[in-house]
């Protein structure tokens, strides 16, 4: 089996990568990053690869809006037009790393909730989204904020920024405590990647990929139980209007099973904070 993964080299692919090539002898992993000299835009480079995948997953992206907003148009050519193109040039299956920022509304959410993009990066997932499911049995797969050690790692992550805090600072200072954040563990995102990469039942649509709904505050003292800390809150707002409970009933009832491992991640974090740039 053949697969491709744009975005080779960022936080999920860099580790989804080692995964699948642990899985069977039998994969092929092929990379397509910009570390790599490789763009998402060049019709050329992606018309060498792609048209011989069985399946390609698509995580190629500038992420989250404060990214976005920097530079939205430049942003869009890669978040829009670079999935137009991936979803071109590929034969096979597609999946679609995807965002709950999509969701505005607060309450309990399913993949029917309608859409209601808040920044331009809402907005700019959502008109991919529509690209990759406009061909049958393509996949997207909305992750929450995530967490979890990788080759690449990321520190603007909620999880991850928090526990710095608390290792460097001895302090923890969050805004609106009491709004509901979907988490995402990076293990259950390999897994779910990997569950319809093989699927042979070819199982398209959208789905949600939530390893646990936190409250903010939960989140910040469960983290101080491992890294003692002072909790502490401070006035902001989110942009997006995070406050939300997300179910995962749908991925479940095709026998998906998740596996939070939290307060083991939040060690296995917190041992990786040393090696972050300050």
């Amino acid at each position: 089996m053949n697969i491709v993964v744009t975005g080779s080299r960022g936080y999920i692919g860099s580790a989804l990568c080692r995964a699948l090539r642990t899985v069977s002898s039998d994969i092929n992993v092929e990379e397509f990053d910009a570390v790599l000299g490789q763009n998402i835009l060049d019709d050329v480079a992606l018309c060498k690869i792609l048209p011989y995948a069985d399946c390609v997953i698509h995580l190629a992206a500038v992420v989250g809006y404060p990214s976005v907003r920097k530079n939205v148009e430049m942003a869009r050519s890669v978040n829009v037009e670079g999935t137009r193109k991936v979803c071109h040039w590929s034969k096979g299956r597609v999946i679609f790393a995807s965002a709950l920022s999509n969701y505005s509304k607060e309450g309990y959410i399913t993949e029917d909730t309608p859409v209601e993009p808040k920044t331009e990066y809402a907005e700019q997932k959502i008109e991919a989204e529509k690209i990759v499911m406009s061909i049958p049995f393509n996949v997207v797969l909305r992750f929450g904020s995530l967490y979890g050690v990788s080759p690449n790692m990321r520190w603007d992550l909620l999880v991850h920024n928090l526990i710095r805090d608390a290792s460097e600072k001895g302090r923890i200072e969050i805004f609106q405590p009491e709004n509901k954040r979907a988490l995402s563990n990076l293990e259950d995102i390999l897994l779910g990647i990997c569950f319809f990469a093989l699927d042979i039942r070819k199982s398209g649509g959208i789905y949600n990929v939530v390893s646990v709904n936190k409250k903010k505050i939960q989140i910040a003292k469960e983290i101080s139980n491992i890294v003692p800390c002072d909790v502490v809150s401070v006035p902001g707002h989110d942009p997006e209007s995070r406050n939300y409970s997300i179910s995962t009933k749908k991925i479940k009832s095709l026998g998906f099973r998740f596996n939070p491992n939290f307060k083991l991640s939040i060690k296995e974090i917190n041992g990786n904070v040393c090696q972050s740039p300050s």
